[in-house]
């Protein structure tokens, strides 16, 4: 191993120094707070930075400006974008509340969600609790038999009460005008507006 002259010794302890001194100054260049700090030289606008104010000299101004300035207004608004991509396709509503069901001749029922009185031959009354429906239910009915031969059920009237959709339905013969002994079926649903 060789020596060092003692003279070298001196301008490398020197060089360490400095090399080590601008590290921990730039290490503190900007400050924790994001300022930047320099000393502005009057006689020539010279300026230095540095990592605190008391590091400038008689001569100099200390100055200390932000890493980031303050916000500036908002901007225009931009043009309108392009039309974006269609979404997914929604959950399936709740359908259409339906009620059918066959009324025989004797005022027997086959279904639920509704009630039948029987008045007379041809006569009835067709009742659906209020809950089913949220507005007079569209029905429609049909009675049994051969084409021609068959009666012919008609909705005759629609009333609201305290409890149900009351409806009337009278059977008639294929003349039209007489009342039979006969069964019907119908379906309501539920308008929809």
């Amino acid at each position: 191993m060789k020596w060092v002259p003692r003279q070298h010794r001196s301008a490398l302890l020197v060089a360490i120094i400095l090399v080590v001194g601008a590290g921990i100054a730039a290490a503190t260049i900007p400050a924790a707070d994001g300022t930047i700090t320099g000393c502005y030289q009057k006689v020539n606008g010279q300026l230095r930075v540095v990592s605190s104010a008391a590091e400038c000299r008689p001569s100099e101004l200390p100055l200390t400006w932000s890493q980031a300035g303050t916000p500036g207004p908002p901007g225009i608004q931009g043009p309108k974008g392009d039309k974006g991509d269609d979404g997914d396709a929604g959950a399936p509503g709740p359908g259409v509340r339906t009620i059918s069901g066959f009324v025989y001749a004797d005022g027997a029922k086959y279904g639920h969600g509704f009630t039948v009185t029987k008045i007379e031959d041809g006569h009835y009354y067709l009742d659906f609790p209020l809950p089913a429906f949220t507005d007079f239910p569209a029905i429609a009915t049909s009675g049994w038999g051969i084409p021609g031969f068959a009666p012919t059920v008609n909705v005759t009237f629609s009333i609201v009460t305290a409890t149900a959709w009351h409806n009337e339905i009278r059977v008639f013969a294929p003349d039209g005008t007489t009342l039979v002994d006969s069964g019907f079926q119908f379906v309501a649903a539920q308008v929809q507006p």
